[in-house]
């Protein structure tokens, strides 16, 4: 049998979910905020029957008022450099998917590879109060004082990608050297001796040591193995392997490279595209290798053979350091946790 609404205008309280539920004021708190660590536990029929009660009274949580009284706003800010990327789109989701789950609400910041985009972002989540943050930062760090400013009211924080074993604050990323090596290794059993290594270190941040870190990683694997190695950089990451193929199918046959390291998947995706404007076919006159094996790679006419850098795995030992900084199971005399993950060859029909 449904159940009344109370009189328009009036808030419903926990109170009467409780009364109109038959249960205790501590189960309704346990019902509506899954994750979270209370003093009961309840079974699954009767935090159902507390949901269905909560939303035929149209009660709504007073999120602004708790925060008050706890000191929480169960919120998390997450920044990233780009949701148009394939790879941070993917991070995001899976980052939102596990504070989900927990009970927070996640809020969104979009850098665009800008400091004083990031730094916006950093200032709305500070008036925000939130909870915890999951970052990857500007390399520069000219967001420093802000993060140093969350930090010292008490919000825990992790980064993502950050280079070197000494990190300030909790960290995840990846094993670069090892996917470089990797990717270098395939190509040479493959037979590929004459190579070349294409990024986008002439983009929209191209100040990031992403770029001039990747190149180097290739290069001193290539160079460990022994082969003829070129480099080849584009101002456009999106469509910037037009310009390879063209200068691939103006060179002489002698000088040609066999393959091409990409150093992300937009870029090997991209070249493909051009080289298919060409008439240079993948991979019998040309092999491309990516990185990162974002979505898209596995969809291509040619499956495009990468690294993979599991976003699934980072998001959630992001949150699993997160979780354990709102916890307060962190000590702060202890050194930040720096978890370095291992990427994956994986092998389709580009490479």
């Amino acid at each position: 049998m449904a159940i009344s609404r109370t009189a328009a205008g009036r808030k419903v309280t926990v109170l009467e979910v409780a009364r109109c539920a038959k249960v205790s004021q501590a189960s309704v708190y346990a019902a509506l905020n899954p994750g979270k660590q209370t003093t009961i536990g309840i079974s699954d029929e009767t935090r159902q029957r507390v949901l269905r009660v909560a939303h035929e009274l149209g009660y709504v949580r007073n999120d602004l008022a708790r925060s008050l009284v706890t000191g929480r706003t169960h919120t998390i800010g997450v920044l990233v450099h780009s949701l148009q990327n394939q790879y941070f789109n993917a991070l995001f989701n899976y980052i939102d998917d596990s504070c989900s789950r927990d009970g927070y609400t996640v809020f969104i910041a979009n850098s665009e590879f800008d400091s004083e985009r990031e730094a916006r972002g950093l200032r709305a989540f500070l008036s925000r109060r939130i909870d915890g943050l999951i970052i990857a930062r500007d390399p520069m760090h000219r967001t420093d004082d802000l993060l140093e400013r969350l930090a010292d009211q008490g919000t825990p924080i992790v980064t993502l990608g950050e280079l070197g074993p000494d990190v300030r604050y909790p960290n995840v990323t990846f094993d670069e050297v090892l996917g470089h090596r990797l990717a270098a290794e395939h190509l040479y059993r493959a037979g590929h001796r004459r190579v070349m290594y294409f990024n986008a270190g002439k983009a929209r941040g191209s100040n990031l040591p992403i770029h001039a870190n990747r190149q180097r990683y290739f290069a001193e694997a290539w160079q460990a193995i022994g082969g003829e190695l070129a480099f080849f950089e584009t101002a456009d990451a999106i469509h910037g392997g037009n310009e390879l193929g063209e200068h691939v199918a103006l060179l002489p046959e002698h000088r040609r490279p066999t393959a091409v390291a990409c150093s992300n998947d937009r870029l090997a995706i991209s070249l493909m595209a051009g080289l298919a404007v060409q008439k240079i076919t993948v991979p019998d006159q040309l092999a491309v290798i990516g990185y990162d094996d974002i979505e898209a790679a596995a969809e291509q006419k040619t499956p495009l053979t990468t690294v993979r850098l599991s976003v699934e795995d980072q998001a959630r030992v992001a949150w699993e350091l997160l979780k354990k900084g709102l916890s307060g199971a962190e000590a702060d005399d202890q050194p930040a946790e720096n978890v370095v993950l291992e990427p994956r060859l994986i092998v389709r029909e580009s490479a």
